[in-house]
Formats: C-alpha cells, sequence, structure tokens
C-alpha cells in the first residue's frame, strides 16, 4: 500500500512497520525503555542506519499525523525496528554517554578508565534489569497457565526451589473500596481491551488505555498539560498487540502494571486521597518510566514532575 494514500486515510505507519519487522524477528520482545535511556538512543542510531528518517519524513509530508503525534510515532518506529544491541553499539554508548572520560588536554592521550567503567556498569545495570522484568514477564504467564514451579525451574537451568525463592511474590490483594468510581469504570476497560486484543496479561498500555476511554482525572491532568488525548488514544492504539488466542478467563497484571498499582496507592496517600483515583495511576505510570504506557506519555511530552 502507497505510505501517503494509507496516512491520507489517516492510518497509521507503525502497525504495517511492525508486522513487517516481527515477520523477520517473530521471537524478538519489544523493548520498553523509554526516550534519554541508553536503550532508546541505541535504537534511535539504528534507525538512523536503517533510514528510517526518510519513513518519517514521507509520513510528515502526507499531513496524516501532528507534529507533536510524529514524535511519538517515530519513538515507536525505532523501538520496532531495534533489534538486540551487540557489544560494538554497547561501547558506542558508554563512549556517548560517559563525557567526563575525555578531557580536552592534548597532553593526556588515555581516557578516564574508571568513569568509563562506572557508565559501563550503569549501562549493563539497566540492561540487566529489563532483562530480569522480561523473565519475570514470562514465567508469571507460566505460572497463571497451569506450569510447575519445578517445569519453570527446569526452563531457567535453575531447581525449583531457586525458582520459587525468586518468583514467588504474591501481588497485592486490594480492596475494592480502595478504588475510587472513576477507577472502577477505568479498570473495567483496562480488562476489555485486553480481552479485545486476545491478550492474557494487562500491561501498562491496556493501563493506559482504561485511563483514556472516559473524561477522569487523569484526562484532565493531560489535558491542564497541553496533551491532546484523541491524538494519544490514537498513538497508544497502534501500539496494542494482538494475541495469538482467545484471552483466558483469569488475565494476569504484568510486573509492571502492579508496580504502576503500588505507586498509585502511594502517590493517594500521600495527597490524603480516601480512595486510588485515575490521576494516582497516571502518576504511577510517569512514576515507573518504563513500559508501552511510560514510553508513550513521555514521548507526548508528560512527566512525573509536578504530579
Amino acid at each position: 500500500m502507497d505510505r501517503s494514500a494509507h496516512c491520507a486515510r489517516g492510518g497509521s505507519l507503525e502497525p504495517q512497520i511492525d508486522l513487517a519487522h516481527r515477520a523477520h524477528h517473530p521471537n524478538q520482545p519489544r523493548v520498553g525503555s523509554g526516550p534519554g535511556s541508553p536503550i532508546w538512543r541505541l535504537a534511535r542510531n539504528h534507525q538512523q542506519r536503517t533510514g528510517l528518517a526518510e519513513v518519517e519524513k514521507s509520513a510528515a509530508d502526507c499531513g496524516a499525523v501532528s507534529k507533536k503525534c510524529l514524535t511519538i510515532w517515530n519513538c515507536q518506529a525505532s523501538m520496532t525496528f531495534m533489534g538486540l544491541p551487540d557489544l560494538d553499539d554497547l561501547i558506542g554508548e558508554v563512549d556517548r554517554t560517559c563525557t567526563t572520560a575525555h578531557p580536552g588536554d592534548a597532553a593526556r592521550d588515555q581516557p578516564a578508565w574508571i568513569e568509563l567503567l562506572r557508565t559501563a556498569a550503569g549501562i549493563a545495570g539497566q540492561l540487566q534489569a529489563l532483562a530480569d522484568d522480561l523473565v519475570e514477564e514470562y514465567v508469571e504467564h507460566c505460572r497463571l497457565h497451569g506450569s510447575s514451579w519445578a517445569e519453570v525451574g527446569a526452563a531457567l537451568g535453575v531447581t525449583r526451589q531457586a525458582a520459587q525463592q525468586r518468583f514467588l511474590a504474591p501481588p497485592k490483594e486490594y480492596d475494592k473500596g480502595e478504588f475510587s468510581d472513576e477507577l472502577t469504570k477505568a479498570m473495567v476497560a483496562m480488562k476489555q481491551v485486553a480481552i479485545h486484543h486476545r491478550n492474557n496479561y494487562i500491561g501498562t498500555e491496556h493501563v493506559l488505555w482504561g485511563l483514556l476511554a472516559e473524561n477522569n482525572s487523569a484526562t484532565d491532568v493531560l489535558l491542564a498539560r497541553g496533551v491532546p488525548v484523541e491524538e494519544l488514544r490514537d498513538v497508544l492504539a497502534a501500539r496494542l498487540v494482538l494475541g495469538a488466542s482467545q484471552a483466558a478467563e483469569r488475565i494476569a497484571w504484568t510486573p509492571y502494571a502492579r508496580k504502576v498499582m503500588v505507586l498509585a496507592k502511594d502517590h493517594a496517600d500521600r495527597a490524603g486521597a480516601p480512595a486510588i483515583g485515575c490521576e494516582d495511576v497516571l502518576a504511577g505510570l510517569l512514576h515507573i518510566g518504563r513500559g508501552v504506557a511510560a514510553d508513550v506519555l513521555r514521548a507526548a511530552g508528560m512527566c512525573a514532575r509536578g504530579l
């Protein structure tokens, strides 16, 4: 399909790009680190190497999206095309990130290796945290769908006991009275969109979708900060992935989504609110800073400051 014609009808290029990418890389997970992070910069470098700037120009020329939404789409496209970084990419990122390791003193011919090591350790820590979250995500799905701890341990190359000790953390149970009426409605929308897309999980993207489903305190905050809710919803819709089968009756919340709710509860408690509201959940999405929802919100210009 011609890109200009597709855009003129209000379509999104992102799903086409995503499908084409996944046809060649079916097992590659999505990357959920936002703009400004080392992983995001690696994606941007990959974007430049693969010529995605030309695709961005085509989308802008056809007038299909606003400048703000084009920025969001561009970030998504970077993530979609990103392959796993190799060692050269990571070394290059250390070099770019550590600005204090290369003084302008011509008499000094060696960089500050300790500073470079410190930066490398920080980036490695971010990658390790992301890798741990990825494994935790699939352990949770295995347990939800009947796999034993012995099977999980065997898949991970550890004993049943070791797997239990690492991953057995029961999710927090919330009383219905802890949620405001607007959040109760939003949570219905979160589950509905997961079921509609055949997802056996509720991730941060579903949480954000629920917040955007109706006018509430979260959309009020977004509008007050100049974020067009309808455009944000359209961009988020392009990030929702269609699963392979019907959603299960029990839908698990991903680790990020659960952490968002913990942060939302803390936010409501600090504000002295009688119940967790949609604004509190929005604050949780922004404070966690990771996951699909955080990527979309950050690219739209939202940050946790002031919430």
